[in-house]
């Protein structure tokens, strides 16, 4: 059995043996991604991989474990443009699919969990592919609700842009927007000032890809020194939202979380 060193980014090297990716990558336009398919072109086609190396600057990758008795390597890239970098991989066996996807840490991998719900069920569920895809290309940043609208602020390399609008049938009340133009994104943390807001329960904001951060406040508080509502706007939907209310008993920084489905004037 072939044992196969594989550049993600290049022909794949096994010891005697070249695996070849197909002259045209499979790209999955509605999706915006492209599938490379790793396969030895000899009989039997099983093979180990033993690592992996990145596709610039040939760079080991870790948390890929070494496995035997593979018939096929997916590489999967996004998005389908000149920033293109490959974002997940799936191998497959004569009777199982393991699946691992890039995580922030710089050449590092993370299984994705058989609980894990979004886990594919094979190269062509291309929806789940598709939302693993954007959690991983999603940058993680801090929003910075004490920054005033009409202008932007640089957090972890990316410009979030501020908008302020009144909140859509809710009188009284100011909504402030923080976005990235053309970007998904994840909560790393958010701040107001010196002080770290935190989840009454939990320890983070929730993680899901997002497209907007809004921060709701009362129309007399002209300094916005008193955040009510924090509304998280999920990617790739027009209505879910997932929303965290900061009570009078939790005004030092702890918020709640609301159900998604709760309407946001039912909080205000």
């Amino acid at each position: 059995m072939a044992i196969a060193f594989i550049s993600i980014g290049m022909d794949l090297q096994c010891l005697f043996i070249v695996v070849k990716e197909p002259k045209m990558p499979t790209q999955v336009d509605t999706h915006k991604y492209t599938k490379r398919k790793h396969r030895l072109q000899t009989s039997p086609p099983n093979f180990s991989v033993s690592s992996f190396i990145g596709s610039s600057g040939n760079k080991l990758q870790t948390g890929l474990s070494s496995i035997s008795n593979v018939t096929e390597v997916n590489v999967f890239w996004y998005p389908n443009d000149g920033s293109s970098k490959p974002l997940l991989i799936n191998y497959q066996l004569s009777n199982e699919h393991k699946w691992y996807k890039k995580t922030k840490v710089a050449n590092t991998w993370k299984e994705v969990s058989e609980k894990d719900l979004g886990k594919p069920t094979s190269p062509s569920d291309q929806a789940k592919i598709k939302k693993l895809l954007i959690g991983a290309s999603s940058p993680e940043v801090t929003i910075k609700i004490e920054q005033v609208p009409g202008s932007s602020y640089i957090s972890d390399d990316q410009t979030v842009k501020i908008d302020r609008t009144g909140a859509a049938d809710a009188n009284g009340y100011s909504q402030i927007t923080h976005r990235i133009d053309g970007k998904t994104f994840i909560i790393k943390s958010v701040t107001h000032g010196d002080n770290l807001q935190t989840v009454q329960g939990t320890t983070t904001f929730s993680k899901d890809p997002l497209t907007e951060v809004s921060v709701f406040y009362s129309d007399f508080d002209s300094k916005l020194s008193k955040p009510l509502l924090l509304e998280l706007k999920l990617h790739n939907t027009q209505t879910t939202y997932k929303y965290y209310e900061k009570t009078k008993k939790q005004m030092n920084g702890s918020y709640l979380t609301r159900n998604k489905e709760t309407n946001m004037l039912e909080i205000l």
